[in-house]
Formats: structure tokens, sequence, C-alpha cells
């Protein structure tokens, strides 16, 4: 996250969205996208232990936090890093949502 009254610049918006990609494949316990499947490809690897999935829910929930934080504060964000954080937010909200709606499933 860029510090207060600055903006994100588009490597740590980069950084950022991969970042959240890897942490919701985590969250959601789902299979990281491998491509095409042969009868030669290796094996799947097996899912995340438990406890990184409960890592990544609570880091999710910091992030958002913090992402809350930013945009309810009175320093100034250029257009951009408003959209991100807000884009972020969503995606993150989505992640808990799905991930709460698993385990009462």
């Amino acid at each position: 996250m860029a510090p207060p009254g600055s903006h994100a610049t588009a490597a740590l918006r980069d950084a950022s969205t991969g970042h959240l990609q890897h942490v919701h494949t985590l969250v959601l316990r789902e299979q990281p996208a491998l491509g095409p499947r042969t009868a030669f490809s290796p094996p799947l690897p097996p899912p995340a232990p438990e406890d990184a999935t409960t890592l990544a829910r609570a880091s999710l929930a910091r992030i958002q936090a913090k992402i809350q934080k930013r945009l309810a504060s009175e320093a100034p964000l250029d257009a951009t890093t408003r959209a991100h954080y807000q884009e972020t937010q969503g995606r993150i909200t989505a992640a808990l949502a799905a991930n709460m709606q698993r385990q009462t499933d």
C-alpha cells in the first residue's frame, strides 16, 4: 500500500493485484490454473493446508481494514489509486463472502 498522501505506482498496483489473486486462491481453496492437462501432465498439487487458508483470510481482513482507513482519510489520493483501492476492496469483500458461504455449505 502506498504511504498516505502518495499514489500507488503501476508496479505497486500490479504487485498488489498479483498478491491478492494468490491469497484469494488460498482463501477459496482453489487449485491454481495450470493450463490444459494431458495424460503426461504432472499430478495436481495438494490443496493448501487449512492453516494457510486461515492465515490468508486474516491477511485479507487486515488489508481490507487498511484500505478502508485509507479511503476514509483526508489524505489526497489520485483517481487511479482510489479506483485501485476500491476495486481491491470489492474483490476482498467478495472473497471473504465466498469463503464464509463455503464454510456454511
